[in-house]
Formats: structure tokens, C-alpha cells, sequence
């Protein structure tokens, strides 16, 4: 694949990704938005309840009236406490926007970019650089991918790199 051929495809893409950041994305968005206040205001260490299925969780996490356990590993709280510190750094508030959902799918799409370039470099090196432009743009502009980080929200992006 040429290089401009790539740049294009790579442009129209990140493009169709941009558009879709916005968006309110899957039903776990609510849980990332909770999780990214929490993780900011009390630290990634002390936003993990009991387990509690019988009642209530005395350690559940709240943002804006809506309340969660969290279930993710530890190292990525990390990432999203780090997002949540942006994102109050800009808006001090916290307000429920469509901004916060931007901030909040902001790590997938970078770890999303990664392995893009990362397929790019080691492609590239074993077959060549033109399989290896076809090989990172089959992946970025993948409709999957595509779907499940910009529009839905979901941030396995971060764990795959």
C-alpha cells in the first residue's frame, strides 16, 4: 500500500473516530463515567467495594445520582484516574457531558493508535514497509475496532497493548 493511500485511509478513519467520541456510547459508559470521578476524588486504591450481592455495597462508588462496584483490575484504575485528573483539571466541576465521554474513551483510542503503530513497525520490518501500512490500516480502519472503542466505549484497546 502506498504511503499516500495509507495517509488517506488513516485521515478518514481517525476522522469517522473523532466523530464518534461524543457519543454516549454502550450502557457500560455509565460504569467508566462513575469509575473516572471516583478513581479522581477518592484514588484508584479506594474505589473497590466488597462484592456485596445481598443489599447494598457500603463501598460502592456514586457520580451524578448513579452509583457502581467497580470490577476492573487495579493498573487500569490508574489509567482512569489519570483521565479523570485531566478532564477536572479542564473542567473543574466534573459536569456528566458529552466531553466527559470524550476523555473517557480517550485511552482505548490512544492504546488503539499504538497498536496501529506498533503492527506498522514490526509488519514493516519483517515484510516491508508497504504490508506493513496494509497491515495497520486493515486494523485502524477495521469497522470492529472502529465500533468497539469510538462508539461504544469500551476499553479493551488499553489491555491488548
Amino acid at each position: 500500500m502506498s504511503r499516500q493511500r495509507f495517509c488517506l485511509l488513516f485521515a478518514l478513519s481517525s476522522l469517522v473516530a473523532a466523530l464518534a467520541l461524543p457519543l454516549p456510547g454502550s450502557p457500560d459508559m455509565r460504569e467508566f463515567r462513575i469509575w473516572t470521578c471516583a478513581t479522581t476524588t477518592l484514588g484508584p486504591t479506594k474505589v473497590y467495594g466488597t462484592g456485596n450481592n445481598w443489599g447494598p455495597d457500603p463501598l460502592a462508588v456514586e457520580y451524578d445520582g448513579d452509583g457502581s462496584v467497580v470490577q476492573y483490575p487495579p493498573l487500569f484504575m490508574y489509567v482512569v484516574a489519570a483521565t479523570g485528573h485531566l478532564y477536572q483539571a479542564i473542567f473543574p466541576t466534573f459536569p456528566n457531558t458529552a466531553m466527559l465521554a470524550v476523555f473517557v474513551k480517550a485511552p482505548a483510542i490512544l492504546a488503539s493508535l499504538g497498536l496501529m503503530l506498533l503492527i506498522l513497525r514490526v509488519v514493516g520490518r519483517r515484510y516491508g514497509e508497504d504490508a506493513g501500512r496494509l497491515a495497520a490500516i486493515a486494523y485502524w480502519a477495521n469497522p470492529a475496532v472502529l465500533l468497539h472503542g469510538p462508539f461504544l466505549g469500551y476499553l479493551d484497546a488499553i489491555m491488548a497493548l
